[in-house]
């Protein structure tokens, strides 16, 4: 689709060209686009953008052991105490090669730093995985510069996770008492599987270097790898612990898989057409009456048809991908509710016109209110997919707060269309959620 208006993608590409300057309310962008929309005070949507809205951790519903996670630290922290404080000249002449370790080092500090201030256990888990990759990717690359390894004596690292991994393999299986609980929990743990799978398969793929960043950088992929794998044994090993024999969900969740995709594509074919081609962009204007192109509306629509005219549902056969599959089916029926919602709105002749900051209050407003709804249902699935969609708001609220002195509305019409996407998909989720538990309930 060629689309040469002021859009979500118009603006990601000037991006580039324009820097900073249309957040600062510069003329830049103007420039570029003969841009002549309303102006608003970006000292008034800085302020804006710092109301309060939900911030709701990452979480899992299992209870890992606080011990896990302090031995994962504890092996961060032993990475890193092999390395010096701070790089000289003397012991990496490279001053490239100087920085790019200096910067690993400050990162793997960084992510121990939050693993302190995590929110959660499972936020936790997850930078303590990116403390540890780091940490390793420094680690082996000053063991290459003082004590020559090599990415060879690195790779045999693999050959001994590979046994891990098999038996962490042999014995998951699907089980669960609470199909949506269970949902969320094997996909966590199929996360986890493929990322260690496809490292182990080809470690070195894509690395071309054997010099000491090389070296690094592999050693940092099966770090990630082993992290992945004592995680996932870990997470299932909580999961099961306590609840004797639990009924097996596989034929379940294979079930509901083909129920749902059956009913997601058929949705597509009623919206787009039965010869729809993936491989072809959608023009979203063709789905409403009227021009919406060019406003925060319009690029509302255009997110929302990316995310139901490309259905991203796994093909792999290397690793199990069940419960994948269905959220990924959940955030299909969001989507389209969504969207069936938006373009209701839009042929009824609302146009979510901007021409005031009174206006981004509003829709931001909105969003709030309809994350705020969806984090009150009682629903695994539910939470998981609207603690996702609270990320979108505050990335959002983030760029505003970046503001200062005035600006046209469309170099901010991106953000705005961000809180417009948030609340028409923050009330789509709990149906769809019913939707899949419906689905799982009828296997």
């Amino acid at each position: 689709m060629t689309d040469h208006r002021t859009t979500r993608r118009r603006l990601l590409a000037l991006g580039a060209a324009a820097g900073s300057a249309a957040l600062a309310g510069c003329s830049a962008l103007d420039g570029l686009t003969g841009d002549d929309t309303p102006e608003l005070d970006g000292d008034a949507l800085r302020d804006l953008s710092e109301s309060d809205a939900p911030d709701p951790p990452r979480t899992l519903p299992v209870d890992i052991a606080p011990a896990h996670l302090d031995d994962s630290e504890a092996r961060a922290r032993d990475l890193l105490a092999a390395v010096p404080d701070e790089f000289t000249r003397q012991q990496i002449p490279n001053g490239v090669m100087r920085e790019r370790l200096g910067h690993a080092r400050e990162s793997a500090t960084e992510y121990l730093a939050r693993t302190a201030e995590a929110d959660s256990p499972y936020e936790r888990l997850s930078d303590l995985q990116y403390a540890r990759g780091e940490a390793q990717y420094v680690a082996a690359a000053w063991a290459a510069i003082d004590d020559g390894l090599t990415r060879d004596d690195v790779r045999q690292q693999a050959d001994e996770l590979r046994p891990a991994l098999d038996e962490f393999r042999d014995r998951w299986e699907y089980v669960g008492t609470d199909p949506t609980r269970a949902v969320v929990v094997h996909a966590a743990l199929e996360n986890e599987v493929r990322h260690a799978v496809n490292t182990l398969e080809d470690p070195t793929r894509r690395l071309d270097s054997g010099t000491a960043l090389g070296v690094g950088e592999l050693a940092e992929r099966l770090e990630r790898a082993r992290a992945s794998v004592g995680d996932a044994a870990h997470l299932f090993d909580q999961y099961t612990a306590g609840s004797g024999d639990q009924p097996s969900l596989r034929e379940t969740f294979d079930s509901a898989v083909a129920t749902l995709v059956a009913e997601v594509r058929a949705r597509r074919r009623d919206r787009f057409g039965a010869d729809f081609d993936p491989n072809e962009s959608v023009e979203p204007s063709s789905l409403v009456d009227g021009d919406v192109e060019g406003t925060a509306a319009g690029d509302t629509l255009h997110a929302l048809v990316d995310r139901v005219a490309y259905p991203r549902f796994a093909d792999d056969s290397s690793v199990d991908t069940l419960a994948s599959d269905l959220l990924v089916a959940h955030r299909q029926l969001t989507s389209h509710r969504a969207l069936d919602s938006l373009v209701s709105r839009l042929d009824e002749g609302e146009r979510f016109t901007v021409e005031r900051v009174a206006d981004v209050r509003q829709y931001r407003a909105e969003a709030v209110d309809a994350l705020r709804a969806a984090l009150g249902v009682d629903s695994h699935l539910v939470r998981h997919s609207a603690v996702r969609l609270a990320r979108e708001l505050h990335y959002a609220d983030d760029r505003l707060a970046d503001l200062d002195g005035t600006v046209s509305v469309s170099a901010v019409d991106y953000w705005i269309s961000s809180y417009l996407e948030v609340a028409f998909v923050a009330r789509a989720i709990p149906p769809a959620a019913e939707a899949v538990a419906q689905a799982l309930r009828d296997a």
